[in-house]
């Protein structure tokens, strides 16, 4: 069972997947959503 088990869950999976990537800036991500959200919502409100 325990090797089963193993097959499926690996102890790599415990390590944080996001440790070793640099931090991305709120500014940048706010950006682009804004971005995108006042494209699509101009869209929608002005020519529905």
């Amino acid at each position: 069972m325990s090797n089963e088990l193993e097959s499926y869950f690996k102890p790599s999976m415990l390590e944080d997947p996001w440790a070793g990537l640099e931090p991305v800036s709120v500014v940048d991500i706010s950006q682009q959503y804004s971005n995108t959200q006042t494209f699509t919502g101009k869209k929608g409100r002005y020519f529905c």
